[in-house]
This record gives structure tokens, C-alpha cells and sequence, in this order.
């Protein structure tokens, strides 16, 4: 136990100097993987993607995290204490985002946050989860007053054109999920669903050059009817599905289909300067296919294709392998062709992972 925390303190004193790196804690392998694992037969923090997982060694308790994770792009870890809200606020912080749009006038900023929890005992998960997203646009004409001026008086002035638009979405969610295996001569087919109860939460704040010259809060955007925030809840459900043939038990094939049924958590949404509205809701249906390779207790591989149809604006390849020296000594490399790639380690189950742009799963659907 020691040894962990130890290993966990050197990462959070060197995260300041490597911007790309996260951290997750207990029961996250697939990051390393970059995410894949869909078709994996255990448990490697992919319980998240596939419920099928709850159908495996169901007369064993099994917890799955705590985990957490995070994305940033071209924010300091000043600006997030700035701009980042809590989750019933959307994710970002409404309050002196006129003021705030002075230091974030830069470029476009991204951060995201995600935590989750559960355990299953015979063939019954419970869990938690909770994410929250937040991204701030300045506008080129904004931009150039900060390359070139920086001056407040010339927002009056030469930059009267300047503006920012930042969003925020954010939801938690409480799971119930169950599994069950099915076998038959050619091979075990192993199913499973997740209940999840949703509340979203969402906000779209607007600042022009005279709100960010005289400071202060910002202005709802055009969706939002005078409101800081909009709330809604649905119930949703995933439905997965892994199979091993009896003749090649260390191949396995995995199939997910997220929200089946589809929580009704959705929003407009208008477009950043152009006001155009389009429907935004991250909990789109989804239809994903996997396939895995565990010759032994040592190495994994996994691919999965993501999203076949891109109906939820996620569609692509994830990818990767492990390969573990010893008990509490494992490295990993993958790659997303919708985010990055990723390289990791797993020293005494603190998983330690460096990439470029890993976005998390919300991240992945905010996009303008």
C-alpha cells in the first residue's frame, strides 16, 4: 500500500510539467489500450463500454474503480480553477465569464472531468458515474487583442468585435446493469444490459467586446430562454454481448449497442458567432464491434470499431496491446483515430498513462 501511494505522489508532482499526462486509479487498463476492450473477457476498466463484462464470474465480487480522468487542451491548470463549475452548473462557470474571457482570449480551451464507481456481486452491478465538459471559443477578432493589443480601452475601440462563446455539459448517472452466460456446444456466448438513470445538465454563455471590457458575468446564448443553466433526466440502457468459441477460447468477439433505448437528455444548441441551433444530445444510440486476443495471463490485444454508424458523432478505431513484465509491472500502447495515441504503465495498480489529445467520452461528442 505504500509502495502505491508512493507511486502516486511522484505523478501528481510531475503532472505540472507534462500537460498531456493522466492519471487514473484502480481498475483503468483499457486507457492504455486507448480505450479499447469491448470483446476483453474481464475486467479491465471496461465496464464503461461493454455490460456483457457483468455475465463473467458471477459467483465473484468485483469492484470496478474508483476511477477518475481528465482532458485539457490549451487551458492552465489556473484556468480550470477559473471556468470549471460544478456538474449541476453545467460544467462551466457562469459566474464573471466576461472577466474570465480576458485571460481565456487566447485560443480555444477544452476540459473535461469523469469519475466512476461500481461493483458486481452474482451477475448484479450497481455504479455510479459522472462526467462534466467544458469548452471556451474566443473568436479571431478576440484573438487579435490578445496577440496584438491586450489593452481593455481598445475593446471599445479596434476590437469591437471581440467575443467569446463557452459551453458546458455535464451529467451524472446511477447504474444498475446484470449479466447472464449462455453456453452452447460451439462456443459461450456471455450478455449483459446497464440500466442508467441520467440527469444532464447543460449551459451556453456568451461575452461581446463591451461585457468583456466592463468585466463581470456574461450573457445566456440564444438557446438557453434568460436561463444559466438547463436541466433534463431520462432513463436509458446498453445492451452488450461478448462471445469466445469453444474451439479458440483465447479469441473473443464483443458487440455493444449504447443506449438502446435512448435517455431523452438532449438540448439545442446554438453554434458559436453564427447562432445556428442543432440538437445535442451525447446519449445517441450507438452500435460498436470488438474482437480480443488473450493467449495467456501476460499479454493482451484489443481493436475495437466505435460507433459503426457514426449516429453519435463518435465513429472510429481504438486499438492496443499490454504486456505485463510481472505481477505489478505492466506496459501498454494504443491508438484512437479519433483522439491520439497512448503509451502507459501499470506500477502497483496505479496506472500512469502519456499521450496527445486523449478526449474522454463526452469530449468526443462536443464538437462545433
Amino acid at each position: 500500500m505504500q509502495k502505491r501511494f508512493g507511486v502516486l505522489s511522484l505523478v501528481i508532482l510531475a503532472l505540472p510539467g507534462f500537460a498531456s499526462a493522466q492519471i487514473k486509479i484502480g481498475g483503468a487498463r483499457l486507457t492504455g489500450l486507448a480505450g479499447a476492450g469491448l470483446a476483453l473477457p474481464y475486467d479491465a476498466g471496461q465496464v464503461v463500454h461493454n455490460p456483457a463484462v457483468f455475465a463473467r464470474k458471477r459467483l465473484k465480487e468485483k469492484f470496478h474503480g474508483p476511477y477518475l480522468d481528465y482532458y485539457t487542451k490549451g487551458m492552465s491548470w489556473d484556468d480550470a480553477s477559473d471556468i470549471y463549475g460544478s456538474l449541476h452548473d453545467g460544467a462551466l462557470e457562469p459566474h464573471n465569464f466576461a472577466t474570465l474571457a480576458r485571460s481565456l482570449a487566447e485560443n480555444r480551451k477544452e476540459l473535461g472531468l469523469t469519475g466512476s464507481v461500481g461493483a458486481t456481486i452474482g451477475g448484479v452491478y450497481v455504479g455510479y458515474r459522472a462526467e462534466g465538459s467544458v469548452s471556451t471559443l474566443p473568436n479571431q477578432e478576440l484573438q487579435d487583442w490578445n496577440d496584438q493589443s491586450g489593452d481593455i480601452s481598445t475593446l471599445s475601440t479596434t476590437y469591437s468585435g471581440a467575443g467569446m462563446d463557452g459551453y458546458g455539459y455535464a451529467y451524472d448517472s446511477v447504474e444498475f446493469g446484470y449479466g447472464v452466460p449462455v453456453q452452447q456446444s460451439s462456443g459461450t456466448y456471455n450478455i449483459g444490459w446497464k440500466l442508467k438513470n441520467v440527469r444532464a445538465f447543460y449551459t451556453h454563455q456568451i461575452a461581446n467586446a463591451s461585457e468583456i471590457q466592463a468585466g463581470g458575468d456574461g450573457t445566456p446564448g440564444p438557446e438557453m430562454g434568460g436561463k444559466d443553466v438547463l436541466r433534463k433526466s431520462g432513463v436509458g440502457m446498453d445492451l452488450g454481448v461478448q462471445y469466445t468459441p469453444q474451439t479458440m477460447k483465447n479469441l473473443h468477439f464483443g458487440a455493444v449497442v449504447e443506449n438502446m433505448i435512448k435517455p431523452s437528455v438532449g438540448f439545442d444548441q446554438a453554434a458559436p458567432q453564427t447562432g445556428t441551433i442543432r440538437n445535442f444530445n451525447p446519449f445517441n444510440t450507438a452500435a460498436s464491434l470488438g474482437i480480443a486476443y488473450t493467449p495467456n495471463s501476460r499479454f493482451m490485444a484489443a481493436a475495437d470499431y466505435v460507433d459503426v454508424t457514426n449516429s453519435a458523432n463518435r465513429s472510429g478505431l481504438r486499438m492496443g496491446a499490454e504486456y505485463r513484465l510481472r505481477k505489478h509491472l505492466a506496459f501498454s500502447a494504443g491508438v484512437n483515430t479519433r483522439s491520439t495515441w497512448i503509451v502507459g504503465a501499470d506500477i502497483w495498480g496505479v496506472f500512469i498513462t502519456f499521450s496527445g489529445r486523449n478526449k474522454l467520452w463526452l469530449g468526443q461528442s462536443l464538437r462545433f
